[in-house]
């Protein structure tokens, strides 16, 4: 049969466990917005330091850190570090070349999902690009990591923004 020939996984030679975007960095700045809620109480905010990401957290509301932008691997591993993430994780994360996934911790689940759209450019051409999504559902806490902005996200956010629907009360 034909000779294959392998490329070295990009990271090799790092040291084992060493934390590596893997993918196209598609904006400039990582952004972390947090947002708690519940029946009666909202309250959002962006957070400037990764490592805060945890702090000041109310126990009883439901909290909901969306983070845009996984390009910075220091930032990816405070945050999984304030909320307790698998190493293997915070490595799929990191690497937007992942599959559709699901994987279950002990107190998390964690989703790989693709998001596809069909942008038409100025010249009249289309074609179809995807981002990764991955969402870390844990008990009283939601974790958001997109590769950019996440328009798919903004009507969630407006319900509870809005109290609409059962959204504020299902914990």
């Amino acid at each position: 049969g034909p000779l294959r020939l392998r490329r070295p996984a990009q990271g090799a030679g790092l040291e084992p466990g060493a934390l590596i975007h893997v993918g196209t960095q598609k904006i400039e700045q990582i952004r972390i917005r947090r947002v708690q809620y519940g029946e009666a109480a909202l309250k959002e905010e962006e957070i400037a330091d990764p490592k805060a990401v945890a702090e000041g957290i109310d126990p009883a509301l439901v909290t909901w850190v969306n983070i845009e932008g996984v390009h910075h691997p220091e930032a990816i591993e405070k945050i999984g570090a304030a909320f307790k993430l698998h190493s293997l994780t915070l490595e799929d994360i990191l690497n937007t070349t992942h599959r559709t996934k699901l994987d279950d911790y002990d107190n998390y689940i964690f989703l790989v999902l693709k998001m596809f759209r069909h942008p038409v450019n100025t010249s009249g051409e289309s074609g179809i690009q995807s981002d990764q999504l991955c969402l870390v559902l844990g008990k009283g806490f939601v974790l958001s990591f997109c590769e950019k902005p996440e328009a798919a996200l903004d009507p969630i956010l407006k319900r509870i923004q809005k109290a609409a629907g059962r959204i504020r009360k299902m914990g």
